[in-house]
């Protein structure tokens, strides 16, 4: 399981240090694996990354390394508890 785990953490690592090679530019922060709260404090999400732009648009990524359906179901669920 621990391998898997940094592996996952390693494949975080790579796309926060090329957002460009997945279409998103002018980055001017980035968090891997951040809690997202209400204003009570209450967690609302965890997504894999959150990029933040100069534009003010904010980017959730929940990555999947191994897509199977149920990877997939689980990741939509993921974002959109977080985008809510």
């Amino acid at each position: 399981m621990i391998k898997n785990i940094d592996k996952h953490r390693i494949a975080l690592e790579r796309i926060v240090a090329q957002p460009y090679r997945y279409g998103i530019k002018n980055v001017i922060a980035s968090a891997i694996e951040p809690t997202l709260f209400t204003p009570y404090r209450q967690t609302i999400a965890q997504p894999d990354i959150v990029f933040y732009t100069s534009n003010m648009d904010i980017y959730l990524i929940e990555y999947k390394s191994n897509g199977n359906n149920s990877l997939i179901k689980k990741a939509e669920k993921q974002l959109s508890n977080a985008a809510d």
